[in-house]
């Protein structure tokens, strides 16, 4: 049968690749779109339509591309979706049906990036994996998944949620902590030795502050309780580069409070039980006014702690947030605030009531935040990224044996507090290493470095390096296991030249320029509904179980048929500038005339 299909005329529905197929949008960008528009493809049907050929300006080609989009529709609204609304059972379900192949059923990783290292979950927020879900990562193996509910989503948040550690019993720890009012001179050597492993990096080794903020002042610590103290270490603060600490165990966090404690002889002072019931119209104003240029217009946070977060919210009292506007934080930038305290301003305990109310205001109507310039100076950060990134990250962001830190839909989805803990931290079970001070890695960076890099990296934002699409080779490939196993799974259809089957030509120049490998390899992996082309990752339950280096060997192979400039290493390319950037460089100048 195979071979009479082989030998038959093909259909002219099966040489004409559907457009609004779910899963193609998922895949191309519209950089890929807008290529095949303009440029069309050689020896096919398909002819080109730029305007020198009298076909479309490129205004008209991109709205073109936008009606083509507008077939994917919109996707969930992230704002929507968390694991706490999910069910973690239909989520498995879920993720091994869309996400195991490139992330493998156990979320260790293999086209995609690990999912179930602790410290990635450790400072990856819910919105941060919803949006990279929805949206996806374009130009890369990483679909946008705009099909897929808020529903359907929460429920895979929820599932990858089950690979984080068991967060220790909250009771037997504060039980312990009450128990150990004088805790033994050993005991606050192990915590100050798990403090500066775990903490020390961003509150200082002596907990002065750095990049996270000061813990060593009476003003902290006399007012916060120990289940404060136990909230903010194991769940962290999502968005910021404060993690959730959930792997550490009963003792190490009896041991590392104790020893936080050590920093003020714990002196421990119980404030008057109080709930602001002020006006927040005129909290607002008074918080636009007079806090708004530390802690960001909508408490986003800037040189001032982010004071929207959730679980900030929902561990601090009023008593302590009115304590600390009215008399402030010694050895902060955080000053005096209430009449007759010599400090900024002169407010009424009433004014200071109505700024408490209107911050209780984001717990139930917190504001969608779009991720903030970096605090550094960008010019140092780029010397710094160049010394100390580029050589896995790329020169401009755009990737070789690390991620694309260029790639806008990464950048919409990491805060700022995602990529400095990131750094300080590392990856578990990956090549990026901690480069936080007194890391003991390759890299040690002050907080300032690390503040100037994220500044550098989040300038790409409002300036996209000159690479906006990276045309990532796979690493490593084996090209003789590559030929061989696309002669076994892909030439049936696709022609063993690329070019001679009834399927879609593979060995065609302008394809080849228009689709990154993450395009090839997302196809590969996950297939395409409704069409011939069938998935073909391992336990996408496909034609084949193929691994991540299977995949990457037969998209090396296919790249040999690329435009010289475009091959894989030791396939006769060139290394330099690919023909397809050239061409982008000129097609982005030509449309910025018109």
């Amino acid at each position: 049968i195979t071979s009479d299909l082989m030998l038959a005329e093909p259909p002219q529905e099966l040489m004409t690749p559907a457009i609004n197929n779910a899963d193609t949008l998922a895949v191309a960008s519209d950089d890929y779109l807008r290529h095949i528009i303009y440029k069309g493809r050689h020896d096919t049907n398909m002819i080109p339509w730029s305007a020198d050929n009298g076909g479309l300006t490129n205004p008209e080609i991109d709205r073109l591309v936008k009606h083509l989009r507008s077939w994917q529709g919109e996707g969930a609204d992230v704002n929507l979706i968390s694991a706490a609304r999910g069910d973690a059972r239909r989520g498995r379900a879920l993720y091994r049906a869309r996400c195991s192949s490139c992330h493998d059923r156990t979320g260790k990783g293999g086209i995609g990036p690990s999912l179930n290292s602790p410290s990635f979950l450790a400072v990856a927020s819910d919105q941060f994996l919803a949006t990279a879900i929805v949206h996806g990562r374009k130009n890369t193996a990483m679909p946008a998944w705009k099909q897929l509910s808020a529903g359907e989503v929460s429920d895979l948040i929820a599932h990858i949620r089950t690979w984080e550690h068991k967060p220790a019993d909250k009771k037997e720890v504060l039980s312990k902590l009450a128990s150990s009012s004088k805790p033994s001179r050993r005991a606050l050597r192990i915590g100050q030795t798990l403090y500066r492993a775990n903490c020390g990096n961003c509150h200082g080794q002596k907990g002065e502050g750095s990049l996270g903020p000061s813990l060593n002042t009476d003003e902290f610590l006399s007012v916060v309780s120990d289940e404060y103290l136990y909230d903010s270490i194991v769940h962290g603060r999502p968005g910021t580069a404060m993690p959730s600490w959930k792997h550490l165990s009963v003792e190490d966090l009896v041991d590392i409070i104790n020893y936080m404690r050590s920093f003020n002889k714990r002196n421990r002072r119980e404030l008057e039980p109080y709930v602001a019931r002020g006006d927040w119209d005129r909290g607002e104003i008074l918080f636009t006014g007079m806090c708004a240029g530390c802690h960001g217009h909508s408490a986003e946070g800037a040189t001032g702690s982010q004071l929207n977060n959730p679980l900030f919210l929902s561990s601090v009292s009023d008593s302590m947030l009115r304590e600390w506007i009215s008399y402030g934080r010694l050895g902060t930038e955080m000053r005096p605030f209430l009449k007759g305290e010599q400090g900024v301003a002169e407010l009424s305990e009433s004014q200071i009531e109505d700024i408490i109310t209107y911050i209780r205001r984001f717990e139930i109507d917190r504001p969608t935040v779009t991720a903030r310039p970096g605090m550094g100076i960008i010019q140092h950060g780029a010397q710094v990224y160049k010394a100390a990134c580029a050589s896995c990250h790329g020169v401009n962001g755009e990737g070789a044996t690390g991620s694309a830190l260029a790639n806008p839909d990464f950048l919409r989805a990491a805060s700022d507090g995602f990529i400095t803990a990131t750094m300080v931290m590392g990856r578990d079970g990956t090549e990026m290493r901690p480069m936080g001070k007194g890391a003991q890695s390759n890299v040690e960076l002050s907080g300032e470095d690390l503040r100037n890099v994220v500044a550098f990296i989040r300038s790409w934002e409002r300036q996209p390096p000159p690479l906006t699409i990276p045309q990532r080779y796979v690493m490593g490939a084996n090209l003789d296991e590559g030929r061989t196993l696309y002669a076994g799974h892909c030439a049936g259809c696709h022609g063993g030249n690329g070019n001679d089957g009834w399927a879609p030509s593979l060995n065609n120049r302008d394809f080849l320029t228009a689709a990154t490998d993450g395009f090839l390899q997302a196809t590969i992996a996950v297939g395409r509904s409704n069409t011939p082309m069938r998935p073909f990752g391992k336990g996408a339950g496909g034609v084949a179980d193929l691994s991540k280096d299977q995949i990457n060997n037969i998209v090396a192979f296919i790249r040999t048929w690329a435009p010289e400039g475009q091959r894989p290493a030791g396939t006769g390319g060139t290394g330099g500038q690919p023909e397809k950037e050239k061409e982008q460089v000129a097609h982005a100048k030509e449309h910025a005339k018109e």
